[in-house]
Protein backbone atom coordinates (compact mmCIF):
# COMPACT_ATOMS: atom_id res chain seq x y z
CA UNK A 1 0.00 0.00 0.00
CA UNK A 2 1.39 3.47 -0.42
CA UNK A 3 -0.15 6.90 -0.97
CA UNK A 4 -0.73 9.65 -3.53
CA UNK A 5 0.52 12.68 -2.35
CA UNK A 6 0.39 15.78 -5.11
CA UNK A 7 2.61 18.79 -5.29
CA UNK A 8 0.46 21.33 -3.54
CA UNK A 9 0.64 18.57 -0.68
CA UNK A 10 4.51 18.10 -0.39
CA UNK A 11 4.85 22.07 -0.42
CA UNK A 12 3.00 22.42 2.50
CA UNK A 13 4.89 19.92 4.82
CA UNK A 14 7.46 21.93 6.85
CA UNK A 15 10.30 20.07 6.61
CA UNK A 16 13.44 20.38 4.43
CA UNK A 17 13.48 16.47 3.43
CA UNK A 18 10.53 14.16 4.00
CA UNK A 19 11.02 10.92 4.87
CA UNK A 20 9.65 8.08 2.56
CA UNK A 21 9.43 4.19 2.78
CA UNK A 22 10.08 1.85 0.25
CA UNK A 23 9.78 -2.10 0.29
CA UNK A 24 10.52 -1.75 4.38
CA UNK A 25 13.36 0.82 3.96
CA UNK A 26 13.66 4.73 5.16
CA UNK A 27 14.44 7.21 2.59
CA UNK A 28 14.34 11.01 1.54
CA UNK A 29 12.39 13.32 -0.98
CA UNK A 30 12.47 16.92 -0.92
CA UNK A 31 9.41 19.33 -1.83
CA UNK A 32 9.52 18.89 -5.56
CA UNK A 33 9.18 14.74 -5.01
CA UNK A 34 13.18 13.69 -5.72
CA UNK A 35 14.43 11.36 -4.36
CA UNK A 36 17.84 12.66 -2.30
CA UNK A 37 18.53 9.93 0.04
CA UNK A 38 17.31 6.72 -1.30
CA UNK A 39 15.91 4.34 1.46
CA UNK A 40 18.18 2.40 3.34
CA UNK A 41 17.60 2.83 6.59
CA UNK A 42 15.59 0.84 9.04
CA UNK A 43 14.83 3.69 11.43
CA UNK A 44 15.02 7.35 11.56
CA UNK A 45 15.40 9.53 14.79
CA UNK A 46 15.31 13.67 14.33
CA UNK A 47 13.72 15.35 11.17
CA UNK A 48 15.28 17.40 8.20
CA UNK A 49 13.72 20.56 8.94
CA UNK A 50 16.36 22.94 7.34
CA UNK A 51 19.82 22.28 4.80
CA UNK A 52 21.77 21.89 7.81
CA UNK A 53 20.11 19.41 9.96
CA UNK A 54 21.99 16.06 10.54
CA UNK A 55 19.65 12.52 11.53
CA UNK A 56 20.29 9.99 13.29
CA UNK A 57 19.49 6.89 11.54
CA UNK A 58 19.30 3.08 11.82
CA UNK A 59 21.29 0.42 8.99
CA UNK A 60 19.96 -3.05 8.44
CA UNK A 61 23.41 -4.57 11.11
CA UNK A 62 21.61 -2.41 13.85
CA UNK A 63 24.16 -0.12 14.12
CA UNK A 64 23.44 3.94 14.30
CA UNK A 65 24.93 6.67 12.56
CA UNK A 66 24.08 10.29 11.59
CA UNK A 67 23.42 11.50 8.23
CA UNK A 68 23.64 14.88 6.62
CA UNK A 69 20.86 16.56 4.12
CA UNK A 70 22.56 14.89 1.14
CA UNK A 71 22.99 11.49 2.69
CA UNK A 72 26.86 12.02 3.68
CA UNK A 73 27.64 10.00 6.85
CA UNK A 74 28.81 12.62 9.50
CA UNK A 75 29.10 9.91 12.28
CA UNK A 76 29.34 6.47 10.97
CA UNK A 77 27.35 3.66 11.82
CA UNK A 78 29.27 1.93 14.66
CA UNK A 79 27.14 2.79 17.86
CA UNK A 80 24.68 0.58 19.35
CA UNK A 81 22.23 3.93 20.35
CA UNK A 82 22.93 7.52 19.78
CA UNK A 83 21.18 9.90 21.76
CA UNK A 84 21.14 13.90 21.52
CA UNK A 85 22.90 15.25 24.36
CA UNK A 86 23.17 19.32 23.19
CA UNK A 87 22.86 21.14 20.62
CA UNK A 88 26.12 19.56 18.69
CA UNK A 89 26.47 16.71 21.02
CA UNK A 90 25.48 12.90 21.17
CA UNK A 91 25.78 10.41 23.82
CA UNK A 92 26.81 7.28 21.79
CA UNK A 93 26.71 3.87 22.88
CA UNK A 94 28.95 0.96 22.24
CA UNK A 95 29.38 -3.01 23.70
CA UNK A 96 32.24 -3.26 25.18
CA UNK A 97 33.34 -6.61 27.31
CA UNK A 98 29.95 -7.61 26.67
CA UNK A 99 28.81 -4.08 28.57
CA UNK A 100 27.63 -1.04 27.39
CA UNK A 101 30.12 1.81 27.59
CA UNK A 102 28.78 5.50 26.67
CA UNK A 103 31.03 8.34 25.92
CA UNK A 104 30.19 11.70 24.29
CA UNK A 105 31.23 12.75 20.37
CA UNK A 106 30.74 16.28 18.88
CA UNK A 107 28.71 16.50 15.46
CA UNK A 108 32.08 15.95 13.63
CA UNK A 109 32.51 12.29 15.68
CA UNK A 110 35.21 13.78 17.81
CA UNK A 111 35.28 12.30 21.13
CA UNK A 112 34.75 14.95 24.00
CA UNK A 113 34.47 12.49 26.47
CA UNK A 114 35.67 9.11 26.42
CA UNK A 115 33.92 5.59 26.56
CA UNK A 116 33.07 4.38 30.42
CA UNK A 117 33.88 7.50 32.25
CA UNK A 118 30.28 8.41 33.22
CA UNK A 119 27.40 6.00 33.27
CA UNK A 120 24.80 8.49 31.98
CA UNK A 121 24.34 11.55 30.40
CA UNK A 122 21.06 13.98 30.82
CA UNK A 123 21.19 16.91 28.95
CA UNK A 124 19.69 20.26 30.68
CA UNK A 125 19.92 23.69 29.96
CA UNK A 126 18.42 25.46 26.73
CA UNK A 127 18.54 22.64 24.67
CA UNK A 128 21.83 20.98 26.42
CA UNK A 129 23.90 23.84 27.18
CA UNK A 130 25.34 22.05 30.14
CA UNK A 131 25.04 17.75 30.82
CA UNK A 132 23.91 16.23 34.21
CA UNK A 133 26.40 13.04 34.16
CA UNK A 134 26.60 10.24 36.72
CA UNK A 135 29.39 8.36 37.35
CA UNK A 136 29.66 4.83 37.28
CA UNK A 137 29.55 4.69 40.98
CA UNK A 138 26.88 6.72 40.85
CA UNK A 139 27.78 10.34 41.71
CA UNK A 140 26.86 13.12 39.66
CA UNK A 141 28.13 16.22 38.25
CA UNK A 142 27.84 18.72 35.83
CA UNK A 143 29.95 19.18 32.21
CA UNK A 144 29.43 22.04 29.91
CA UNK A 145 29.00 21.23 26.32
CA UNK A 146 32.90 21.17 25.56
CA UNK A 147 33.29 18.16 27.53
CA UNK A 148 34.52 20.23 30.89
CA UNK A 149 33.69 19.07 34.24
CA UNK A 150 32.00 22.75 35.68
CA UNK A 151 30.62 21.10 38.59
CA UNK A 152 32.33 18.17 40.42
CA UNK A 153 31.04 14.86 40.46
CA UNK A 154 30.74 14.47 44.08
CA UNK A 155 26.46 14.75 44.67
CA UNK A 156 24.62 11.79 45.26
CA UNK A 157 21.48 12.86 42.62
CA UNK A 158 20.71 16.26 41.14
CA UNK A 159 17.44 17.58 39.51
CA UNK A 160 16.75 20.11 36.96
CA UNK A 161 12.85 21.34 37.50
CA UNK A 162 12.73 21.87 33.38
CA UNK A 163 11.25 25.39 34.29
CA UNK A 164 12.55 28.41 32.36
CA UNK A 165 15.22 29.36 35.60
CA UNK A 166 18.41 27.64 35.00
CA UNK A 167 18.88 25.98 38.57
CA UNK A 168 19.83 22.83 39.17
CA UNK A 169 19.35 21.35 43.23
CA UNK A 170 22.01 18.90 43.86
CA UNK A 171 22.21 16.49 47.22
CA UNK A 172 24.81 15.61 49.04
CA UNK A 173 24.54 13.65 52.02
CA UNK A 174 20.98 15.93 53.56
CA UNK A 175 22.78 19.20 52.59
CA UNK A 176 20.77 20.37 49.11
CA UNK A 177 22.31 23.23 46.92
CA UNK A 178 21.22 25.23 44.12
CA UNK A 179 23.16 25.77 41.24
CA UNK A 180 22.51 28.72 38.71
CA UNK A 181 23.41 27.43 35.76
CA UNK A 182 23.79 30.83 34.25
CA UNK A 183 26.58 31.49 36.25
CA UNK A 184 28.58 28.70 34.81
CA UNK A 185 27.68 30.40 31.21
Amino acid sequence: MGILIGDDTLSRIDLFLIPVISDGKIGFINKKGEMVISPRFEDVRDSFISEDSLVRVKVSNGKWGVINSIGNFIIPFVYKQINKAGRYLYEVQIEEYNRSCRGLVDSNNQTIVSFGVYGNFYPVYEGGKFIIVKTIDLKMGILNERGTLVIPAIYDAMQFPGSSLPIVAAWRGNEIIKINLKELE
